[in-house]
């Protein structure tokens, strides 16, 4: 069994990519993170102006998330690459 560590408040949303590789969660802390499965690390997260209701992985090139929030916003989140990296925080109310 694999533990991820790392939101501060109750999960609403999960989602594994297509390869198995990785996962997103999202919830009431107003944060989407995306995690190593391999190894239970998180590699990114991002910040949004509402709680996560739901998140979908599109399998596309670079990879996407797109994500439904409390406040009625969809976010696509384009993640760094065909690979997914460790990378910084996006600024909360930042994204593409």
């Amino acid at each position: 069994m694999l533990t991820l560590t790392g939101h501060t408040s109750r999960l609403k949303a999960a989602v594994v990519s297509p390869d198995n590789v990785y996962a997103a969660t999202g919830g009431w802390d107003d944060s989407i993170r995306v995690w190593d499965l391999r190894t239970g690390g998180a590699l990114l997260r991002f910040a949004a102006h509402h709680v996560i209701h739901q998140i979908a992985w599109i399998p596309s090139a670079p990879p996407r998330l797109i994500v439904g929030t409390a406040g009625g916003d969809v976010i696509c989140v384009e993640l760094p690459g065909d690979e997914v990296r460790p990378g910084p925080m996006a600024p909360r109310g930042a994204g593409p």
